[in-house]
């Protein structure tokens, strides 16, 4: 199912941000939830904001009980599903200033009966910039090991997926991966 309407995808994202407040147990983690919550929740439209909760709820992805005052909505657990999709769709890796001459990584061997997965998890690493070494072999200049862990997690390949940090490549493919990533 796809939501296109960016006030339900909002209130998808900001449960799920309140979800990571409560599993949260750093003060400073916290803080940046609340910092999304409070920028966030001034961009939407509170007119909307009822309607919308009641067709999320009919969709079957928030529960919501109105008790006097108070409201408890919560996500269910295909609300739960489509806000990870939502955040997924989001992951990009941040670029440090400068490079640290390593190279990062990725080899899968995914086998033939998963081939949706294999082929959905490399379009996905190829989304986030990484280079093809060879068929199943990936290169990226800069650290990305939680973003890959993330798509690697997603798509429930842990044990087909392998990621090291190389410090040297023969020079011919040392100068065609930087000449690629624009780092010469």
């Amino acid at each position: 199912m796809i939501i296109s309407s960016e006030t339900k995808k909002k209130i998808i994202l900001l449960l799920m941000a309140g979800i990571a407040l409560g599993l949260s147990t750093s003060p400073r983690a916290q803080r940046r939830v609340f910092y999304v919550l409070k920028r966030d929740w001034k961009f939407i439209n509170k007119k909307k904001l009822y309607r919308n909760i009641k067709e999320l709820e009919n969709l079957n992805m928030v529960r919501y009980r109105n008790r006097g005052e108070w409201w408890n909505i919560e996500l269910t657990e295909k609300g739960k599903k489509y806000a990870k999709k939502l955040n997924f769709n989001k992951l990009e890796i941040v670029k440090p200033k400068r490079w640290d001459k390593k190279w990062r990584v990725v080899i899968f061997d995914v086998p033939e009966d998963k081939k949706i997965i294999r082929e959905a998890l490399r379009k996905k690493i190829q989304k986030l910039g990484l280079r093809e070494l060879q068929k199943s072999v990936f290169i990226y200049p800069y650290p990305c090991d939680k973003e890959i862990g993330v798509v690697v997690k997603f798509f429930k390949a842990e044990k087909f997926v392998k990621q090291f940090i190389a410090t040297e490549l023969d020079h011919n493919t040392e100068n065609i991966f930087k000449n690629k990533f624009k780092l010469i």
